[in-house]
């Protein structure tokens, strides 16, 4: 009895361990993690958007270059079309509540990974590391690491992702004149 006991108790953990894979063409997780406010973000709350998640850090250089980049998409594309959530990765509170209040005013949505209970079960160990996110709610591009050949690349991958968007707009619109 001792022995089906812990084979049940071993099979239950490994379960609980299990992690999602992230894959393009993959679901991503269900939650971002908490704003600064305690909201939880999910990727349900974003019918019919393209999401940007990027895990990032205020230490790491490359991370803050891609934030720049996304605040220019952010002011450039409309909220009613693109979601971008950057995940603040293992920063103490205080870091994570300044750097908040700055992306904040940028027109990201900021939520924080301090523990590592969103990463870790993903397997992130590195950032800065991004999630493109089609309007169909699938992941179309996993991107890790930032530097200049990155900016064409994804310009051309988040542009896409917009006139697929767009096209399939417009397509439902015609079927509701028809």
């Amino acid at each position: 009895m001792r022995t089906v006991i812990f084979i049940c108790f071993c099979l239950l953990s490994s379960i609980a361990q299990a992690k999602l894979v992230l894959v393009e063409g993959g679901t991503p997780p269900s939650s971002f993690g908490e704003t600064l406010q305690g909201e939880e973000i999910k990727i349900a709350s974003f019918p019919g958007k393209i999401v940007i998640a990027t895990f990032w850090a205020s230490w790491c250089a490359p991370c803050l270059a891609e934030l720049s980049l996304l605040e220019g998409v952010r002011k450039n594309v409309p909220k009613a079309q693109l979601e971008i959530i950057a995940i603040n990765f293992g920063e103490q509170r205080r870091v994570f509540v300044k750097a908040s209040k700055i992306l904040t005013e940028a027109g990201l949505t900021i939520t924080h990974d301090r523990n590592y209970r969103l990463s870790r079960p993903l397997g992130i160990k590195s950032i800065p590391y991004m999630l493109l996110i089609d309007h169909t709610g699938k992941i179309k591009h996993i991107h890790t690491g930032f530097g200049e050949k990155s900016l064409d690349m994804l310009i051309v991958e988040i542009n896409a992702m917009l006139r697929a968007q767009h096209d399939e707009i417009l397509a439902s619109d015609a079927v509701k004149v028809d």
